[in-house]
């Protein structure tokens, strides 16, 4: 079944004030999508970075809208999207629905419908300039329904529905919160197929698939690793920070200190970055290294950098890489070793440069913003700029063509 049920808990509302926010409460009280995530719930992006934030003000502006013409736009929806009938879905309508579903059944089934519909018509008549890949997986990112996103994406009729790489971004983030790390995998391999806005590789892709094949740690993973850095170097691509850490730390997991090193390499003069230090840290102990662990250590305690320059994040070893390095130094023979590593690691705790944090939680921390250029998105905010003009051009759903004067029951027919 394409459609499924969830549990659900209480949406929150945003801000407003004054009468406008009596009306806003009391709406959304009755008709909110009960969708909000779980705790446990892994997020690697945040809502900003996503566009999430703006989308669910722009559901709130619907809202009020609609507030007394809902129900009576439901059913000409309803009606129109039907394939037996005549009527158009505009791109009005869909962009209304889009802003207003709910989580349940009938809502989800409606979209779907009414997105079938839209996209089943006409070329030449959709020749407006909207782009709803992005906004179709706010929706279902904002409701949480991981399944009907991938179903949708994996549709043929909706083959060039998602090429934008706003779309992959929050497709792969929704797969990952909601651990279906193979899903990512799958959905990045179909990614990679495609020239998207002149890559085949979007940069929160990468981290995403990353992020995926570390928290499977598997063989088979540090494999696919391996091998996507083998394509993204015969391909030119920059490397990023976060990525090429979520490589190495996967390699570690796996035992593969000497390609813990080699990933490190990727990362040229950013060496004092915290997660970098503790993977080279553990990357030398694991290949018995001592004095260059010893000499990594003391580098803690002496840091030659402004700490302006260090976005002011106190140097610390994460507690698991020094909990390793312990276990490590007190099976040695090396009495002088030994006791040199005794007092650095005293030294560290004294000065506080021993986090309680572990490694994987800040390589799998919340990633706050993501730069416009990096994601093909150059003006307005990223919820808008997604709603404005395809940077590939001529794609199927959205070809360009004089208006025609097409008539309709709008609104103001509803009331």
């Amino acid at each position: 079944m394409f459609l499924k049920a969830l549990l659900a808990t209480p949406a929150v509302v945003g801000q407003c004030g004054g009468r406008s926010a009596m009306i806003m409460q009391q709406f959304i009280t009755q008709n909110s999508p009960k969708c909000v995530l779980g705790s446990g719930v892994r997020f690697l992006y945040s809502s900003e970075a996503l566009g999430i934030d703006n989308y669910a003000n722009a559901r709130e502006k619907t809202a009020l809208q609609f507030q007394d013409l809902r129900e009576k736009f439901y059913q000409k929806m309803v009606e129109f999207s039907d394939p037996a009938s005549h009527n158009m879905v505009f791109t009005e309508d869909l962009k209304h629905i889009l802003h207003l579903a709910e989580n349940n059944e009938t809502d989800l089934k409606l979209v779907r419908q009414m997105l079938t519909k839209f996209n089943s018509q006409n070329k030449e008549l959709r020749f407006g300039n909207y782009i709803f890949g992005p906004v179709v997986m706010r929706l279902y990112h904002h409701l949480n329904q991981p399944d009907e996103a991938l179903e949708l994406f994996l549709h043929e009729d909706f083959k060039f529905f998602f090429t934008q790489n706003n779309s992959y971004h929050l497709l792969l983030d929704l797969l990952f919160k909601n651990e279906k790390y193979e899903d990512v995998l799958k959905v990045f391999d179909i990614i990679e197929t495609r020239q998207s806005q002149g890559s085949r590789y979007p940069r929160s892709a990468i981290i995403l698939y990353l992020a995926a094949l570390y928290k499977l740690n598997t063989p088979e993973a540090f494999e696919r690793a391996v091998s996507l850095y083998k394509k993204l170097n015969a391909a030119g691509v920059g490397h990023i920070r976060r990525a090429v850490s979520l490589a190495a730390g996967l390699a570690a997991n796996q035992g593969r200190y000497n390609e813990v090193i080699e990933f490190l390499a990727l990362l040229p003069g950013q060496g004092t970055y915290v997660t970098v230090r503790n993977l080279k840290l553990l990357a030398m102990n694991g290949v018995g290294r001592h004095d260059d662990v010893l000499t990594l250590l003391q580098g803690f305690l002496v840091v030659d950098m402004p700490e302006i320059k260090l976005k002011n994040v106190k140097q610390t070893v994460f507690k698991d890489v020094m909990d390793r390095i312990v276990s490590d130094f007190e099976s040695l023979d090396n009495v002088e070793l030994k006791a040199n590593f005794s007092k650095l690691h005293a030294q560290l705790k004294e000065f506080n440069h021993v986090s309680s944090s572990t490694l994987g939680e800040l390589l799998l921390s919340e990633i706050k913003e993501v730069k416009p250029r990096e994601e093909g998105t150059f003006t307005r905010s990223r919820y808008n700029a997604d709603a404005s003009r395809d940077p590939s051009r001529g794609r199927s759903y959205n070809d360009r063509r004089p208006t025609p004067q097409l008539k309709r029951p709008g609104l103001n027919d509803l009331s």
